[in-house]
């Protein structure tokens, strides 16, 4: 072996001189499954292996050792074939003899461990020999040998300074303006270089899982009030916390937004060593690309090592594995870029790692698009933080724009392209989109053209015609006087003598495109082999050996998206669906540029699941609504046709509301824009008033009246500028405490509003008349919600009376009231809410008494009262009361379990002619009182159950839902009914709950209960005065104990 050196890379000419050699040094056939494991075969080779050659070790390791030497699977990332390696392949099949053996016999050396050194003791008067003298110089040796131990680097320092190598020269690749244009990392980047300008990061100070992960989803992004965020720069990203190891940090963001330019900077920030934070806590920094291949199929953390030259990986893994991963930064770039098997499931090395089931001292970064990070948010604990990337901010917009052009005509021109144009504005917050502006307008200064894009596929369209036109410059096969077509999406639009060849590889990158994006993959090797990439991709640099197939990538995975959009459109039938983008959340934007392009070619869009919509109803009596999400707003937006479409009930007249899901500031441009563009209603909620400006200008935008109309919910943070057309907005919510003065402020602007729903906290007169209020100059006003959160109720009540006076267009009223304020309705005032007033229906919710609702439907001159218990059992109207209605139903409950209360709704009509209320609540009472509740009652018997009773009456029982049960629900309550007789009194059909008066069972149970308190008391003064008689006059301890248990024996019969 002496005539091969070390450090000699072998190949499979050396492997009979291998397999002689092991031969000779005993090493066992029997572990050639473990040797092939450690230098690099897959397990699934192996298994091939054993198939291929069954109880035949010899062969199989002969094999073994051949492919090794032939580089095959993993071996490469393991360490190349040298002697050096084979003894550590070895070394760690657990044959350490052997590989001792390898080391000395080939001269390879490696660092010492332990050092003893002993000291010799000369003894007095004896004379030094040469001998001795040797042995007396250890205060000599002993220094110099320590020092070279000190000085001596460990594998981890060695590993650090060569993974510093690496990066400094892979990482700055990217950064180099003659091959990569779009923004680069950090202040490190060269000075001609478009450099790294800092993001706004957020940071989540309590995490409150999906409730905050929605919110990132919409927080606006220059001012926060939200009391769980805070803005920070990226230097605090490595802030230590209290007490606490950061194990786990989750940065979240859109495409494009910079999450990959972040990680490399971080990475460059440790190379350089200019952050104090993060050089002070790591000593190793790996930055893993999860779109890679090789990462994907990681099953280990040796899997995860990147491998440099020259370097003992198994001493550095083993160094890693003694201290538990501390001092060791891993950051996972790209999390939604893994395959979904990996990403979910819990034995993934990914999640693991994570977690923190190993290495549990390391800290762990990831990035990754918002919708892919489900996953990841249970293990957001107190040791971990949440960001979430925020973009530029309009400074610096323009700075990226200033050091893009270098030419300070060209960016005030741009400057003035985007401020006029709100689409382009609320786009360019997103780094990458930032870059595709400058880069399209660049192509239209030079072909002045100002026909500028203002959706999304618009453009990317210009995009990639400024990329490819700038390719087939560079070829030399057009002059940048060349008209290209104004589209590049099917092969007509490549249909002349310059363009015809162009189109199959156009097309072959669009179908390597979508086949990526729906596996997922972002890396392409053999397929894109010999196929020109048209300037729409990009070298990938990798930090070691990994799959020589794994080359290229498109500049950006949104491109990507794109151009997977570009073939679906030609191949249609290969659509996905709503399982699907659930599994793969890049699908969406696929989808929503396939909508696009489908408008730029006239193509018409079927039926798809993704965008269905949903039909509900809420309070307003008939109203109907269609729910749309985001990815219809977007797709909106880029194609303004679906709403034509017959397959989305877009065009059916009804109002549209945006479901309840996270929205941006870009959503809310559209949604204004599309309430601006069309006739339609939309209900939509507003919580910041970045929102609110941006909903502004997307109606502004066409510079033309607004078409739809609004209505509008606002948040608090949002009413500081309610600035909206006044003859839009029909409906308002203000269901906030707000100061009175500013609610009537609010709704004077909106003097045509239908709708309103308001809560009244404080005094709401307005100061002014009943006449002058605000809302009796809403002449349109035909629903109103109000909800009495005050003692002041004197106006609210006379406001309300007037509301509904004949002739007034109000015809829907619900009134919310709790429990404590109806103690406040002791007036004997009528107001007359059924026959006489304007309204068609009156709606009672009483809170604290939950499931407690009185309505009166004057359309179908009903009375309904909802209550767990026989509420209406204690109404006895007297004999005044003779309303005359056609219904009147009420509940009865039949058995409590599981926490729920079973009920039968009971209705008592009255045809063909009406009967007075009092006598539909005795035909109640009479016919209910027949039936046990207790025992034998069968609720199946009930249904379709109707019975005629005496005159015109008949009863029709039916189970009711069961609803949850309160203790106490279904006990008699005399406070409860008298409170609600005082409220109601005033608030409903005439004096209809006056002066009940009180069942005997409630007598009964008061008199029991005069009694208990009056004897609890009589004990107490009892006691209290054998307490005081003890303490003035007896001084025996037996008297004492005898008068004790006297006054004791005496207060418990008494109790």
């Amino acid at each position: 072996m002496a005539s091969i050196r070390a450090t000699t890379i072998l190949n499979i000419t050396h492997l009979d001189f291998v397999l002689s050699e092991l031969e000779r040094l005993d090493f066992s056939e029997a572990k050639w499954e473990k040797f092939g494991l450690k230098c690099g075969l897959y397990k699934g080779r192996l298994e091939t292996l054993e198939a291929d050659y069954p109880k035949d070790a010899s062969k199989c390791f002969r094999e073994c050792i051949s492919r090794w030497l032939r580089r095959e699977d993993g071996v490469d990332e393991k360490g190349e074939p040298t002697l050096e390696r084979l003894a550590d392949i070895v070394e760690e099949t657990g044959d350490k003899s052997t590989a001792e053996k390898i080391r000395i016999w080939n001269e390879i050396v490696t660092p010492a461990k332990d050092l003893e050194f002993h000291q010799v003791t000369q003894p007095t008067g004896m004379s030094t020999t040469p001998a001795q003298s040797s042995t007396s110089l250890w205060w000599i040796v002993l220094p110099v040998s320590i020092l070279v131990v000190v000085l001596d680097p460990t594998p981890i320092d060695e590993y650090a300074s060569k993974l510093r190598e690496t990066y400094d020269r892979t990482l700055t690749r990217y950064k180099d303006p003659d091959i990569n244009k779009y923004p680069a990392a950090g202040p490190t980047a060269p000075v001609d270089d478009v450099p790294f300008i800092p993001l706004k990061l957020i940071r989540l100070k309590s995490y409150q899982k999906k409730a905050d992960a929605e919110f990132l989803h919409s927080v606006n992004k220059e001012i926060l009030k939200h009391d769980n965020f805070e803005k920070i720069e990226i230097d605090s990203l490595f802030k230590p916390l209290p007490n606490k190891q950061l194990r786990f940090v989750l940065i979240t963001g859109e495409p494009g937004i910079g999450k990959s330019t972040l990680a490399k900077e971080l990475t460059l920030r440790w190379v350089r060593q200019t952050d104090e934070l993060l050089n002070k806590n790591y000593k190793i920094v790996i930055l893993i690309l999860l779109r890679l291949k090789t990462y994907q199929k990681a099953e280990n953390i040796e899997d995860l090592l990147i491998n440099v030259e020259d370097t003992n990986m198994t001493e550095v893994m083993l160094s890693i594995s003694k201290t538990r991963g501390a001092e060791v930064l891993w950051i996972l770039d790209g999390f939604d870029e893994l395959p979904h098997q990996p990403r979910t499931n819990s034995v993934s090395i990914f999640l693991q790692l994570i977690k923190g089931d190993i290495l549990p001292k390391s800290t762990v970064i990831v990035t990754s698009r918002h919708a892919a990070t489900e996953p990841l948010l249970i293990f957001l604990e107190n040791d971990s933080k949440h960001f979430a990337l925020r973009g530029f901010s309009p400074n610096e917009i323009l700075k990226y724009a200033s050091t893009y052009f270098k030419n300070g005509t060209i960016v005030s021109e741009f400057h003035s392209y985007y401020s006029g144009n709100t689409v382009i504005e609320n786009m360019l917050y997103n780094p990458m989109n930032c870059y595709i502006m400058c880069k399209v307008f660049t192509d239209f200064i030079h072909t002045k053209n100002n026909k500028y894009p203002i959706t999304m596929t618009g453009i990317y369209n210009q995009y990639v015609r400024a990329l490819l036109k700038r390719h087939l410059i560079d070829a030399k096969v057009i002059d940048i006087n060349y008209e290209m077509p104004p589209y590049l999406v099917q092969i007509n639009n490549f249909n002349t003598s310059v363009l015809s060849d162009i189109w199959k590889h156009f097309r072959y990158l669009s179908k390597v495109a979508f086949n990526g994006v729906t596996k997922p993959k972002y890396i392409f090797g053999k397929e894109l082999h010999d196929i020109p990439k048209l300037s729409m991709m990009d070298t990938v640099t990798s930090f070691t050996g990994f799959d020589k197939d794994e080359s290229s990538s498109f500049i950006h995975t949104t491109l990507q998206d794109y151009f997977a959009a570009i073939y679906l459109v030609n191949n249609p039938h290969l659509m996905f669906n709503e399982t699907d983008m659930k599994q793969n959340s890049n699908l969406e934007n696929v989808l929503i540029f396939y909508v696009g392009l489908s408008k730029l070619i006239d193509k018409e869009i079927g039926a798809l699941d993704m965008l269905r919509t949903n039909f509900f109803g809420e309070y307003v009596e008939d109203t109907i609504y269609i729910e749309i999400n985001s990815l219809m707003l977007r797709c909106l937006y880029e194609n303004n046709l679906i709403r034509h479409n017959q397959n989305y009930n877009l065009d059916s007249g009804y109002p549209w509301v945006i479901g309840n899901v996270p929205l941006n500031n870009f959503d809310y441009f559209i949604a204004g824009y599309i309430v601006a563009a069309h006739n339609i209603t939309l209900r939509i909620k507003i919580s910041h008033l970045t929102e609110s400006a941006a909903f502004k200008k997307g109606l502004q935008f066409q510079k033309t009246s607004v078409n739809g109309k609004i209505n509008i919910w606002l948040h608090k943070d949002a009413m500081a500028e309610v600035d909206l057309p006044s003859d839009a907005v029909i409906a308002l919510s203000l269901m906030l405490e707000l100061d009175a003065s500013l609610s009537c402020e609010i709704i004077s602007k909106f003097p045509l509003l239908q709708e309103l729903y308001i809560i009244i906290f404080y005094k709401f007169d307005c100061n002014s008349t009943i006449l002058e209020h605000p809302l009796m100059k809403l002449n349109e006003l035909k629903f109103l919600f109000v909800s009495i959160m005050t003692y002041n109720y004197n106006s609210i009540l006379k406001l309300l009376k007037q509301l509904v006076v004949p002739g007034r267009p109000l015809k829907d009223l619900i009134v919310l009231v709790p429990m404590k304020i109806i103690n406040a309705y002791k007036y004997t005032e009528i107001l007359d809410l059924t026959v006489q007033s304007s309204l068609d229906k009156l709606r009672i919710y009483i809170l604290q008494a939950k499931g407690l609702e009185i309505t009166f439907n004057k359309k179908s001159n009903s009375l309904l009262v909802k209550y767990f218990q026989l509420f209406v059992h204690h109404l006895d109207l007297g004999a005044t009361h003779n309303i005359q209605l056609n219904s009147f139903t009420s509940f009865v409950y039949y058995k409590v379990k599981d926490e729920m209360i079973y009920r039968l709704e009971i209705t008592i009509y009255s045809e063909p002619v009406t009967s007075s209320l009092n006598d539909l609540i005795s035909a109640f009472m009479n016919y209910t009182s027949k039936m046990n509740t207790n025992t034998n009652l069968n609720a199946a018997d009930y249904i379709n159950y109707v019975k005629k009773l005496n005159g015109p009456m008949y009863v029709i029982v039916s189970p009711a839902d069961p609803v949850s049960y309160e203790a106490g629900t279904t006990t008699t309550k005399y406070e409860l009914y008298r409170n609600l007789n005082d409220f109601l009194s005033y608030l409903i059909i005439d004096t209809l709950l006056d002066n009940i008066p009180l069942p005997i069972s409630v007598e009964v149970h008061m008199r029991l209960y005069h009694i208990v308190l009056f004897t609890i008391i009589m004990a107490f003064i009892l006691l209290l005065f054998c307490s005081c008689y003890s303490l003035c006059f007896i001084s025996s301890p037996c008297q004492l104990l005898i008068l004790s248990l006297f006054s004791s024996l005496l207060s418990l019969l008494l109790l």
